[in-house]
């Protein structure tokens, strides 16, 4: 069977979805395509913008956002694809897609509150606060953005304890 070009599957890669410079690079390198080979391909898909940097930054930093992310785990997850995106082009995404980091915080609480009664395991108040405090900081969300409103959150549904 004869190995398809770089090129074509590129071309088969990029149907399904955007990717990044660095993360087609990598691919078509673990697929044992050569240096040279991997670079003209990636010259030829930008020079006829089929591979669109600005669209796939876009397009990742919309889907970590909708899934609860912070700004400042945006912005490192795509370092991490040698991508980088101000803060004031995010700023200009939440705009233009009307996310709200508050409104991101809330549901986020909301949802984990929903589990965490469902549970029905007795939990005091710092029990809910620690649970759900924990969940946000591993989605890059700063203590002092949420600390407020999720005492507010907890006690309106649990109520004091």
């Amino acid at each position: 069977m004869k190995k398809i070009s770089a090129y074509t599957y590129s071309i088969q890669l990029l149907s399904i979805r955007e990717y990044s410079k660095y993360k087609l690079t990598k691919k078509l390198h673990e697929r044992g395509y050569f240096p040279a080979e991997i670079n003209e391909t990636v010259e030829k898909l930008i020079e006829k913008k089929y591979l669109r940097e600005n669209m796939y930054s876009k397009s990742k930093a919309k889907i970590l956002a909708n899934k609860g992310f912070s700004r400042c785990y945006i912005i490192n997850q795509l370092k991490t694809e040698n991508i980088s995106i101000t803060d004031n082009e995010l700023t200009e995404l939440f705009n233009e897609f009307s996310i709200n980091e508050n409104k991101i915080i809330e549901d986020l609480i909301e949802k984990k509150l929903s589990s965490l009664l469902k549970n029905k395991k007795k939990l005091s108040l710092t029990d809910f606060k620690q649970r759900i405090g924990s969940m946000l900081l591993t989605k890059g969300h700063n203590y002092y953005d949420f600390e407020s409103t999720i005492y507010e959150i907890i006690t309106s549904k649990v109520g004091p304890q």
